[in-house]
């Protein structure tokens, strides 16, 4: 007998599987899908949660008190306008009028 006689009758053997059988494969392999992607979700959902939680509690905040960035030194305001200088409560007369200020 040759090998060709031997695949013939080997195929004649094979019977495809059934409809259902494929349907039944098909939903199962779905529903798997439809689990892990389920329990992924609720995996990130509970971390982000959890950390969420952790990150309120008391214990985890500092003690310290919030206190407002220092004010800059106080000086006198000064400005000039004209040949006039004003610098606090006292004014200075320039020769020409002012162009720029450095106090």
């Amino acid at each position: 007998m040759s090998e060709l006689d031997l695949l013939r009758r080997l195929g004649d053997q094979i019977m495809p599987p059934s409809l259902d059988a494929l349907r039944d494969t098909a939903r199962r392999r779905t529903r798997q899908g439809r689990v892990a992607i389920s329990l992924a979700i609720a995996a990130g959902v509970v971390a982000a949660t959890g950390t969420g939680v952790l990150l309120t509690r008391p214990e985890h905040r500092s003690q310290e008190p919030i206190t407002p960035p220092p004010t800059p030194s106080s000086r006198p305001l000064t400005y000039a306008d004209g040949n006039t200088i004003y610098y606090g409560n006292r004014t200075v007369e320039a020769d020409r009028p002012v162009v720029e200020l450095d106090v």
